[in-house]
């Protein structure tokens, strides 16, 4: 029984995209999703900037 309705990878790092030349995840979730009969959806995840991590409260 599968409860999922789609597969959606995440998104890479854009320097480790340019290191690979792939996307792995993308690469992975495609197969499986056509193999689960679901869609793919690799535009849903948007990579975030980088921001500094703030330690504690101001």
């Amino acid at each position: 029984m599968c409860l999922a309705n789609m597969v959606v990878p995440v998104p890479a790092h854009a320097l480790r995209l340019r290191e690979r030349g792939d996307h792995h995840a993308e690469l992975i979730a495609n197969p499986v999703a056509r193999s689960l009969g679901l869609p793919s959806r690799s535009y849903l995840l948007v990579r975030s900037p980088r921001v500094p991590i703030s330690c504690g409260s101001p």
